[in-house]
């Protein structure tokens, strides 16, 4: 599924650069249609931000075939 994918995607990302989940401060998230928050977005949003969750916009956008896009802006150390 897309947004596991996206999850995955990002949390091999932020291991490169030194950090996790963690550190997320904030997601941006856009979906095709905006049910799929509870269907697909709350689940993986609670496996990967099990305590002090980031802040989070969810937003309905035209995103054509795809299902999510999400933004995460994060704290990298230095």
């Amino acid at each position: 599924d897309e947004i596991k994918t996206i999850f995955e995607g990002v949390g091999e990302e932020l291991k490169k650069h030194g950090t996790s989940f963690e550190n997320v401060l904030r997601v941006t998230v856009y979906l095709r249609d905006l049910n799929d928050r509870e269907r697909f977005l709350n689940k993986y949003w609670q496996k990967y931000f099990p305590k002090n969750p980031p802040a989070r916009t969810c937003l309905e956008a035209g995103l054509g075939e795809c299902r999510a896009e999400m933004d995460f802006y994060v704290a990298v150390p230095d």
